[in-house]
């Protein structure tokens, strides 16, 4: 039986709202792909749509590709978990596309032909309470900056450096309670928490360098509060992935390795799930180990 392709569309993603390139494309291999799109009309249509075509069609092979950013992945892939038959993919024309940089570069998932030839190979994913995550759950100056950015994306010239700008002043002392499988692993004030699968968040940051997206364990990293200047004059080994390796960051930063998180944050407190904003006090995430697949392009590394 061969796979069906149907590409998920969110058609407001990126800085461009025009996907009739895309479409275009997806119309010239029909005669060689069994291939079909599918445009999003609103929030979670996607995950709405992918869930009820599973179901109606739990026999066929198929394969939806995610066209957007982060957040269209994170719906499709919502749609997808409780059903083996079907994979998620991504094609990036949104914003941040993190998860991706765990097997190679926007490129290389931007190759239609490679994208559609790829493999699909299994993957965690993180459930968080009703929802699910399948890069990032991570929150403290991440999450305010990526707060910041939704609210300043369509009234600031650079909406990530006049987060970035807003966070240095209003996001470096937070307070929040974590406990990891049990144990209590933050309790107070800090700077940063991540609970990663994939290894980037924030648009390139690698800061889960040990990730290993199917050996059933959480990442989880924290950094403690610190001085802006000192924070900043570290930045470049934050973003490149060194931190965790580099003694700069002794007492600093933390890694261990977790099943279950349990979070525990003030209220109205914002907590980023690959890169959309919950607010909620009290968060439960739970691993699923190998919980569904992910088409990884022709070419790359299987890692």
């Amino acid at each position: 039986m061969s796979i069906h392709h149907i590409f998920v569309i969110n058609p407001t993603s990126g800085k461009g709202s025009d996907k009739q390139p895309l479409i275009d494309a997806i119309e010239a291999r029909k005669g060689t792909y069994n291939a079909d799109y599918y445009i999003t009309t609103c929030p979670f249509d996607a995950t709405r749509y992918v869930r009820e075509y599973c179901e109606q069609h739990p026999e066929e092979e198929v394969y939806f590709y995610a066209c957007g950013g982060d957040g269209t992945l994170n719906e499709v892939a919502s749609g997808v978990v409780g059903h083996p038959h079907a994979a998620v993919a991504v094609y990036p024309c949104g914003s941040g596309n993190d998860y991706l940089k765990y097997y190679g570069t926007k490129e290389d998932f931007l190759d239609l032909d490679r994208l559609m030839e790829g493999t699909a190979v299994d993957v965690d994913i993180m459930q968080v309470g009703d929802r699910y995550a399948l890069n990032a759950c991570h929150f403290g100056f991440d999450s305010y900056v990526a707060a910041k950015i939704h609210e300043y994306r369509h009234t600031k010239k650079n909406p990530y450096m006049s987060a970035v700008l807003y966070t240095l002043v209003h996001g470096m002392r937070n307070h929040a309670k974590v406990v990891c499988d049990g144990e209590t692993y933050l309790d107070g004030e800090y700077l940063i928490c991540t609970i990663c699968n994939g290894a980037y968040v924030g648009g390139g940051y690698k800061v889960a360098p040990y990730s290993n997206n199917h050996d059933g364990l959480l990442e989880v990293t924290k950094i403690k509060t610190t001085s802006r200047i000192n924070f900043l004059s570290k930045m470049g080994l934050y973003k490149t992935g060194e931190y965790l390796d580099n003694p700069k960051f002794k007492n600093l930063a933390f890694h261990r390795t977790a099943k279950e998180v349990h979070i525990t944050v003030p209220e109205g407190f914002g907590v980023s799930l690959d890169g959309e904003m919950i607010y909620q006090t009290e968060i439960d995430v739970k691993n699923i180990e190998k919980g569904i697949r992910f088409v990884v392009p022709k070419g790359l590394e299987i890692k």
